[in-house]
């Protein structure tokens, strides 16, 4: 039996990886909060100029970062990452399409 459930676990997750693989979809890894004026490493260190989302989505092949406006609400911002992004949204929000 945890076998036959170690098997159904691994050819889930070898699909789930595929779909992010070919989709071009990103799925949240990681996300931190940072406050005004504290330092922002996908900044270069510099200080936030306001509370900011620090969010790592997966694409199959890397990691990547976006920060995003925060707001405890969700009104100006988010207060969680998106968890899936499409591959239209994320080139729309780097200025790419």
């Amino acid at each position: 039996m945890l076998k036959f459930l170690f098997s159904l676990l691994f050819v889930g997750v070898v699909a789930g990886e595929f779909y992010i693989l070919f989709t071009g979809d990103q799925v949240a890894v990681w996300q931190s909060k940072v406050m005004q004026g504290d330092p922002v490493s996908a900044l270069g260190n510099n200080p936030a100029e306001y509370d900011m989302l620090v969010c790592r989505h997966f694409d199959g092949r890397q990691v990547i970062v976006s920060l995003y406006s925060y707001a405890e609400d969700d009104v100006g911002g988010f207060s969680q990452c998106p968890l899936l992004i499409r591959e239209e949204d994320a080139l729309r929000m780097r200025g790419e399409a």
